[in-house]
């Protein structure tokens, strides 16, 4: 009996960390929205000899590919995205606004699938892959609705960020709860995917699926029934015609007889109009 294969793992950082080596083993990428940030990251990675395994992109990431965001920066990086000054003023009081920009959005689906193309050559369909999401930088929920097809590999989601993590918490708690994950043991900001949540989640959307289809098949069925009332009707109808046309051309046969009579009795009496004239 053959081996079973491996499922390989992923680790998807968004918000790149001061040094690399604090990046997790294996495969990575690494998605910043502050391209110096980036080539920071980018140039440490070089000198470990990491750019392998390593992929680092400078986008931010939103729910829909090429989505408009506004990129807030202020006096501490650190609280740097698509929020502005209001967002945060309660809770940091001495927070300065600094300049913002408008940036294109980038789902994570979009990122994910630039670095398959990547590396499908050694690696193969990495969407079957075993996700860890760790997310220290802009807006958690923007990330993960922007994961597509990809977040049926992701197993395990943090929320990493020093001062908004506990900011998010609950929303994205909610979110992930709605998909089968559960809070992680000793770890309020990391969740993990419940299997049995998970399954159940897939039995009910198999579920809506066929009540679905079972609509759609019901709709088809009353469709059917009405085109064949109305073949029916048609086939009535083309009956009907048949028969009056075939009223009609006995009715033009007996006027044709009755012509060539008159047309024969015509000629006869034209003879005998004849005879008498003579």
């Amino acid at each position: 009996m053959a081996a079973a294969v491996a499922m390989p793992e992923l680790s998807v950082v968004v918000g790149a960390p001061a040094m690399a080596s604090a990046l997790p083993a294996g495969q990575v990428v690494v998605v910043e929205a502050e391209i110096g940030r980036a080539r920071a990251l980018k140039q440490q990675l070089e000198e470990l000899g990491a750019v392998d395994r390593v992929l680092v992109v400078a986008e931010v990431l939103t729910a829909e590919h090429g989505q408009a965001v506004l990129w807030h920066r202020f006096n501490d990086g650190r609280l740097d995205g698509p929020w502005p000054l209001e967002h945060w003023q309660a809770q940091y009081p001495n927070l300065l606004a600094q300049h913002f920009e408008e940036r294109n959005g980038r789902c994570l689906a979009e990122v994910l699938n630039a670095w398959q193309r990547k590396v499908l050559a050694e690696l193969g369909d990495r969407q079957k892959s075993i996700i860890t999401l760790v997310l220290r930088q802009g807006d958690a929920l923007a990330a993960l609705a922007g994961c597509g097809p990809w977040f049926r590999g992701v197993q395990s989601v943090q929320l990493d960020h020093p001062l908004t993590g506990l900011a998010n918490q609950e929303a994205v708690a909610s979110w992930l709860n709605q998909r089968g994950f559960s809070p992680a043991e000793g770890n309020g900001l990391q969740w993990q995917r419940n299997p049995l949540g998970t399954l159940n989640l897939e039995l009910e959307e198999s579920r809506q699926k066929i009540m679905q289809m079972e609509e759609q098949l019901s709709c088809h069925a009353v469709r059917l029934l009405l085109a064949q009332m109305k073949n029916l009707e048609l086939t009535a109808e083309r009956q009907e015609l048949a028969g009056q046309m075939f009223a009609l051309t006995q009715q033009r046969d007996d006027a044709i007889l009755k012509i060539d009579q008159l047309t024969a009795e015509c000629a006869q009496l034209s003879i005998g109009k004849d005879a008498l004239i003579k």
